[in-house]
């Protein structure tokens, strides 16, 4: 489930044609968050039947009582809860995603009691026979567009390996880094608890570290040096990923902090992994600032010290573990799912994703769709609840249709009244195409395997099949999968076998 479909590219003056009060009233529209101002966490799951065996979740999600919406254009299958969660199925495996979390002081801690309260939820709703096993992690970062694709190559090369060293398992693969529409995704084994809430606030320091960088904000010694590390595009969408065998050609996650790596400047020096860790950790940190709390950052220290595991290093799974918390009060983007009726006339949302909210108000005499973009959600929900809109909202309703019609994307950037929307898929941005589509079936070839076998990658465990089809509308491409199989509780263990070599491919920028 994609987390917010882009960002507030710029503040937008609605034409004053009579329709822009609504957006007089809810005041200016925020521009687009600086570089890791907003955080949000999508957690997957297998799902499990009473003799362990995984069970496709597409075929179980509308058996369900969900309490919410399916409105979201991109993804049929997505129910937004009441809390502002969002559950969906992807591809078999469930999702669960928080809403945005405005990064500030305990920003890391909010996003594990969200993904905590999401796990806790789609335990209540599913069968008594059924059980949830962790898959995978994926945290997104605010970033804009024109610096998301940089920062994706650059985070890759000085941070990927502290990041993957974190996140992952001592039996995962390794870490995929995707840029996407307003954000950078960061993808790896499934986390809780508090070893999420480190990763969590290590990812967002280490991408504002990255993005300072490249629009100039800090030197390049700033942040840890490039590794010439071999980076190959990722599988199913769009991105980049760090293999822990391909990358350099050995175990990268096998004594991590006295292997040595070699730089991408071509000096031919190496740095040990300690010290890869300790500038990616001395980095994040001065990004973070006062909002990273006393207890995290001491366990940063004890981490960068070797006083403490890493996640590669065998540190206990935390799902093993599930910390309880208190309820979080329910985020406004959950607010939607309440239909309100108001003197004169009634308002539903019937279509939204996280930048934006379009809704209908209807009259006896008269319908209109009102869009709200994220940035005044909670501010129009609260001042319709109250009253103070419906000045605005009764005179539309009283003026005759003039055939306006919402179908742009920058149109869905300020509250506006409309006639019509002509395709709410229309302002949801497109997602790219998997870089994989060509690459990997060169790769193939060159390993002596047909792109449209469906056989592993060269020993990645990963099974690559012929064809390339959107799997969602609006979504990102994605590789259609091969037949499924039973598969071990642990899907992203790495076969036995010896270490492959790397397949040739065209080096990205150092």
């Amino acid at each position: 489930m994609a987390l917010w479909h882009g960002a507030r590219f710029w503040a937008r003056s609605p034409p004053g044609d009579g329709r822009d009060g609504i957006a007089r009233a809810l005041g200016p529209v925020p521009l687009a968050p600086a570089p890791g101002a907003l955080i949000g966490v999508e957690h997957e799951y297998r799902v499990l039947d009473g003799d362990g065996a995984p069970v496709d979740f597409r075929t179980l999600i509308h058996t369900l009582p969900i309490d919410g919406l399916r409105i979201d254009p991109g993804d049929t299958n997505a129910y937004r809860l009441r809390s502002g969660l969002v559950l969906t199925a992807d591809d078999a495996e469930a999702e669960l995603a928080t809403p945005p979390i405005a990064t500030g002081r305990g920003f890391a801690s909010e996003a594990e009691a969200w993904s905590a309260r999401g796990r806790r939820a789609l335990e209540r709703l599913l069968p008594a026979a059924y059980r949830l096993d962790g898959f995978s992690t994926h945290i997104n970062v605010a970033m804009p567009d024109e610096l998301v694709d940089e920062v994706a190559v650059r985070y890759l090369r000085s941070f990927g390996l502290a990041l993957a060293w974190l996140l992952e398992s001592p039996h995962s693969l390794g870490i995929y880094v995707r840029p996407r529409p307003g954000r950078l995704e960061l993808c790896g084994d499934f986390v809780d608890g508090e070893r999420l809430a480190e990763c969590v606030a290590f990812a967002v320091g280490s991408a504002r570290a990255c993005a300072a960088v490249i629009d100039g904000r800090l030197p390049a010694s700033a942040i840890p040096p490039g590794l010439a590390a071999n980076i190959l595009p990722g599988l199913e969408r769009y991105g980049h990923r760090l293999h822990r065998h391909l990358a350099f050609e050995f175990d990268a996650y096998t004594d991590p902090r006295s292997s040595e790596f070699p730089l991408a400047d071509g000096s031919g020096q190496t740095i040990s992994g300690a010290e890869v860790l300790r500038r990616a950790w001395n980095s994040a940190r001065w990004q973070l600032g006062r909002e990273l709390s006393r207890p995290m950052r001491r366990t940063f220290e004890a981490i960068v010290l070797g006083e403490r595991r890493l996640g590669v290093e065998g540190l206990r799974r935390m799902d093993e573990v599930q910390r309880r918390r208190p309820p979080r009060a329910d985020a406004a983007e959950g607010a939607i799912v309440r239909a309100r009726q108001r003197p004169g006339f009634a308002v539903r949302a019937m279509h939204a994703t996280w930048a934006w909210t379009i809704f209908e108000i209807r009259s006896p005499t008269r319908a209109v769709s009102l869009t709200v973009p994220r940035e005044t959600l909670g501010c129009f929900l609260e001042r319709l609840d109250r009253g103070a809109l419906d000045h605005e909202i009764r005179a539309e309703l009283q003026r005759p249709a003039n055939g306006s019609v919402l179908s742009t994307l920058p149109d869905s950037a300020v509250p506006r009244f409309y006639d019509e929307v002509e395709s709410p898929s229309a302002i949801v941005p497109d997602e790219r195409g998997p870089m994989s589509a060509v690459a990997l079936a060169g790769a193939e070839a060159r390993a002596g395997k047909s792109a449209a076998s469906g056989e592993l990658l060269a020993g990645t465990g990963v099974a690559l099949p012929g064809s390339i089809a959107p799997a969602r509308a609006g979504k990102a491409w994605r590789v259609v999968p091969p037949p499924r199989v039973p598969v071990p509780p642990r899907s992203r263990v790495q076969p036995p076998g010896p270490v492959p070599r790397a397949p040739e491919h065209t080096p990205l920028p150092a």
